[in-house]
């Protein structure tokens, strides 16, 4: 594939000749100790091979490489470039209860269902930021692309997107539960979350199987 500072559309013009619509597919919060997981994902618009300038002139990449006024700006004018995004939230309860790979692969199912179910007549395709992941659907393929959200438009603006809903969520969430600065740390493990979590104890939306090697 063409190597790029920032992501092309190269994966998207390999496979536009056998499908219909072109999903790309990834999550953020992973690696948080509080919050849900969250999974999006973005198909653009047909004509999506005519805005690769647009996207260049936006910079639009991997979200951990954009700060959270650049990732808002990103999601605000790449809207109209946008048919159809959908955000799923795996909660820590099922993290906690099933393991971080289940959370992951149940909102893959999710995304499925909704996908394949809106676009009933088309031959859709997957394409998902390191995960492989088999569908059940005849009509739905996937295919996995490891570094894919620095690589891929789709992937990118499904990352960025997954992170603006899952920030806002915690930033919202911290207005019930105001101990922990989720407002800041948006649920991940900082030296003050942790320290907030041993004075204050673990709350209902911490996830408890990521704080037992050091509670």
């Amino acid at each position: 594939m063409q190597k790029s500072k920032f992501p092309t559309f190269s994966y998207e013009k390999e496979f536009q000749k056998n499908f219909s619509l072109i999903v790309g597919i990834d999550e953020v919060g992973r690696g948080a100790i509080a919050g849900p997981l969250a999974i999006s994902g973005v198909i653009l618009e047909p004509k999506w091979y005519a805005h690769e300038e647009i996207f260049q002139k936006l910079k639009v990449n991997d979200s951990k490489l954009l700060t959270p006024k650049k990732r808002e700006e990103i999601v605000l004018k790449t809207k109209p470039y946008i048919i159809q995004e959908k955000t799923i939230f795996i909660s820590n309860k099922i993290i906690d209860k099933f393991g971080i790979s289940f959370a992951f692969y149940k909102a893959l199912e999710k995304l499925e269902e909704f996908f394949t179910d809106l676009f009933s007549q088309k031959k859709l395709l997957f394409l998902i930021d390191y995960y492989k992941y088999k569908p059940k659907s005849k009509s739905l393929s996937s295919f996995s692309v490891e570094r894919g959200d620095s690589l891929s438009y789709s992937i990118a603006l499904a990352s960025i997107y997954a992170k603006v809903k899952r920030d806002k969520f915690m930033e919202n969430l911290s207005k019930k539960v105001k101990l922990y600065n989720w407002q800041k740390n948006k649920g991940y493990g900082t030296k003050e979350h942790k320290a907030l979590i041993k004075k204050y104890g673990p709350s209902k939306y911490h996830r408890l199987s990521f704080l037992k090697n050091w509670l």
